[in-house]
């Protein structure tokens, strides 16, 4: 817990110079060498400042070499992930720029940003969720590995459904906050975005679950048949319905990679999935929005 909190601590503190600096060198106007150069300064500079301490916490010791083969083997699948992660992620934008126009990239983006939010909830929870599950794994503790996962989903749902409920029906009034009237059209799309980061965030899970079976190949597989089938969908319906194809193709390809990814999973361990407890939370979120409303 106590590493936890430091990474937390020089996370924060990273961000914030990271702003400083680069609103000092948009003020100094040095175009967009400047935030560049402060990101990069920055970053290096707390490499340099937090690299004694690990090293002190772990110790350090010359790498070898002759296992090198069965850590790419591990790794390399990882690394290109990036790749297909990159065109489910933002292929899109450079679809509706190619169909449509400059206009409606803004629009989609705005939307894409606003449902993006919901990484707030998710991201604390996957970054805790990895070493926790790796270390239950490793020390063959499989009960509670599953009663882990098993909580970890249920309860980053009851999170995000309600939220992502409030920001589909509001998406419009918090379109107009971050932004003006011209990107408003977007909230007609936020929906179909947000139930796609929504199956997104929960497979992020099933990926490190996936990550710790030592089952890399796999997790580029589905990515990469995720990436074509949302590619091939954004091509298809961008021209016939506009940045509402895209955002349908981005949902069907995020569900392509959680249901793979799962059901992967569900090949070596089952889990319990309490569908009550997601319904309560549906209807709990209607209440609210019934008030907010």
């Amino acid at each position: 817990i106590l590493q936890i909190k430091k990474y937390a601590f020089f996370i924060i503190i990273t961000n914030v110079i990271e702003l400083l600096f680069a609103v000092f060198a948009i003020y100094l106007r040095w175009g967009l060498l400047g935030p560049l150069l402060a990101i990069m300064c920055t970053r290096l500079g707390m490499l340099f400042f937090t690299l004694p301490q690990i090293i002190k916490d772990i110790g350090f010791k010359w790498p070898n070499f002759s296992i090198l083969a069965t850590f790419l083997s591990f790794s390399l699948p990882l690394l290109l992930v990036s790749i297909p992660n990159w065109i489910i992620d933002s292929s899109d934008r450079y679809l509706i720029g190619f169909f449509l126009s400059p206009k409606d990239v803004g629009i989609y983006s705005a939307s894409y940003m606003l449902s993006s939010t919901i990484f707030f909830f998710i991201t604390p929870i996957s970054t805790i969720f990895y070493p926790t599950i790796s270390s239950l794994w490793n020390m063959d503790r499989k009960d509670e590995f599953k009663k882990y996962l098993t909580y970890v989903i249920k309860y980053s749902l009851i999170c995000v459904i309600p939220f992502s409920m409030i920001l589909i029906v509001l998406s419009k009034p918090l379109l107009l906050i971050f932004s003006t009237k011209q990107f408003l059209s977007g909230n007609l799309i936020v929906g179909s975005i947000t139930l796609g980061l929504v199956i997104y965030a929960i497979s992020l899970f099933a990926i490190h679950i996936l990550t710790v079976f030592k089952k890399t190949k796999f997790i580029l597989f589905s990515y990469t048949l995720a990436a074509l089938s949302n590619f091939i969908l954004s091509i298809i319906l961008i021209p016939r319905i506009g940045i509402l194809g895209a955002a349908i193709a981005t949902a069907i390809g995020y569900f392509v990679l959680s249901f793979l990814t799962f059901s992967e999973i569900l090949k070596s361990i089952s889990f319990e999935f309490n569908i009550a407890e997601i319904i309560k939370s549906v209807l709990a979120s209607f209440a609210i929005l019934i008030l907010l409303v």
